[in-house]
């Protein structure tokens, strides 16, 4: 409740109650609840998001049919059950006008990511926002087969760019790889490579090359971007992100026992050399996480809470629902698990899950990590129904932005079926008691 939820396409409503209760299956279906949303639309709403078309409606004015736009933004007020097959789900549109400043800044920060001069471009990065990846790529593909005019502004390198982020998400890496690339070659004709444009891109395909498992080409990029950054004679911050991101990533990979040679200097640089960037750039939302990390991958938990207590202590400053704010929570939340400590970790899980929820749908891929996470601990600790919870939310995630022939999917039913087959006799003790 008080989370949002957003359509991935456009919506069609009508302000007939029965006629809206014989869509929704008054409960009727064995396999599945029915879900009837009541929809409550501000009489001074400035929104452009919806429009009343019965006149133009195929199926005719009775049904008295509202159409809402793709993308759109409402607030859940409650859900209840109506009878036994049934729920009511009541949401409010939500408005610049009417909404508190909570609201204003989730969708202020969407416009500046999602809004283009083009409308496909739009579009494909609202699919990307929404995790909607097989949507995004169609729309990308359309932009690379009909590029935008110049008056657009819109780079072809740049559709490669964030066409390659999309592969990424969806654990294509090699069509990342090939994006990404592509997106770099093209700026290459202008630009040399010591461009301070290429570091971003530069990390961005090194962490592909990382994911694929091609740790020589990993090292050359990550170690190029690192050039870059280093011949800037004044690195703005965004530069300094970035370069720490890149020593971060690199002991990540270590982490997993993956034999890499080492960076140019960052890597064996001492780290505390960077704590004072914190200072330098207090309104940075991911250094103190990164500078974190290193100490979290070396084993130093001590100091990689303090870093993430720092980092979070400015974020929280800045913009408290910021996705970044949720990625601190849980690398706190993993060095408690590390550490043992199963109910701390679970507490900064479900603080990072609160924030994602406002930030996406609830089906993201980010959100199953929270709760794969939350599973894991939950069955550390022995409770196993808890954690059989968790597993089967995954499970419904994970075949929702993939299929059901996907690692990860294999990945939660295996954990089901151990949880399940631990499970059993309990549950029989139980019944015979």
């Amino acid at each position: 409740m008080g989370g949002f939820y957003s359509i991935p396409n456009f919506l069609s409503t009508t302000g007939n109650r029965q006629l809206a209760e014989i869509f929704a299956g008054e409960g009727t279906s064995i396999e599945a609840d029915s879900v009837l949303f009541e929809i409550d639309v501000p009489k001074n709403s400035r929104t452009v998001a919806y429009a009343n078309i019965s006149e133009d409606s195929a199926f005719g004015e009775g049904e008295n049919e509202v159409l809402f736009t793709m993308g759109t933004v409402f607030r859940i007020i409650s859900a209840e059950k109506i009878n036994e097959r049934a729920w009511l789900v009541k949401l409010k549109l939500s408005d610049d006008e009417n909404e508190d400043e909570e609201t204003r800044q989730v969708q202020l920060r969407f416009k500046n990511e999602i809004i283009s001069s083009n409308g496909t471009m739009s579009l494909a990065r609202l699919a990307s926002r929404m995790a909607r990846y097989d949507v995004a790529v169609k729309f990308y593909d359309l932009l690379l087969q009909n590029p935008p005019v110049d008056d657009e502004f819109i780079p072809l390198s740049k559709i490669h760019e964030e066409l390659g982020f999309v592969y990424y998400s969806l654990q294509q890496y090699e069509n990342a790889i090939e994006h990404y690339e592509a997106s770099i070659q093209i700026d290459l004709e202008e630009y040399p490579v010591t461009d301070r444009r290429f570091f971003k891109r530069c990390n961005d395909l090194g962490c592909a090359y990382l994911a694929n498992r091609d740790f020589m080409k990993a090292q050359d990029i990550l170690n190029t971007a690192m050039r870059i950054i280093e011949d800037i004679s004044e690195p703005d911050q965004t530069s300094i992100e970035i370069y720490v991101k890149i020593i971060a990533d690199f002991f990540r990979a270590k982490k997993s026992d993956i034999s890499i040679v080492s960076l140019n200097e960052g890597e064996d640089s001492p780290i505390h050399k960077f704590q004072s960037l914190v200072e330098k750039y207090p309104n940075s939302l991911s250094l103190g996480n990164d500078i974190g990390t290193v100490y979290y991958v070396k084993g130093n938990y001590e100091k990689a809470m303090e870093m993430y207590e720092l980092c979070l202590a400015n974020q929280l400053s800045v913009d408290r629902y910021d996705p970044c704010v949720a990625r601190t929570y849980s690398n706190m939340g993993f060095v408690h698990h590390d550490t043992g400590r199963y109910d701390m970790a679970i507490e900064f899980f479900n603080k990072e899950l609160k924030i994602l929820m406002k930030n996406h749908h609830s089906n993201h891929l980010e959100i199953s990590g929270a709760t794969k996470a939350m599973a894991i601990c939950y069955y550390m600790q022995g409770d196993l129904k808890q954690a059989l919870a968790c597993w089967t939310k995954v499970l419904d995630m994970q075949i929702y932005n993939f299929s059901e022939i996907h690692p990860t999917v294999d990945e939660a039913m295996t954990w089901i079926i151990r949880i399940s087959e631990k499970l059993a006799p309990q549950e029989s003790e139980e019944e015979s008691t």
